[in-house]
C-alpha cells in the first residue's frame, strides 16, 4: 500500500453529488419523473466517480 495523499475537499464535494443521486432514485420509483430520474443519475453519478477518483489517485 502507498502512502498517497487524499483530497478531502474533493472527496466531500463527490459525497455531496450524491444528494442528488439519492434523489434520482427516489423519483425512480415515484410517479413520473423517470426521465428526471435518470437524467439525474447519470449526471451526479459520474461527477461522483470521476470526483472520487480524481481525490484518491490524483495522478490518474
Amino acid at each position: 500500500m502507498s502512502n498517497r495523499e487524499i483530497n478531502w475537499p474533493m472527496l466531500v464535494v463527490a459525497a455531496l453529488c450524491l444528494v442528488p443521486v439519492a434523489a434520482g432514485v427516489f423519483l425512480l420509483f415515484a410517479d413520473g419523473g423517470q426521465a428526471l430520474a435518470w437524467a439525474l443519475i447519470g449526471f451526479f453519478g459520474a461527477g461522483v466517480w470521476v470526483l472520487g477518483r480524481k481525490a484518491i489517485w490524483p495522478e490518474q
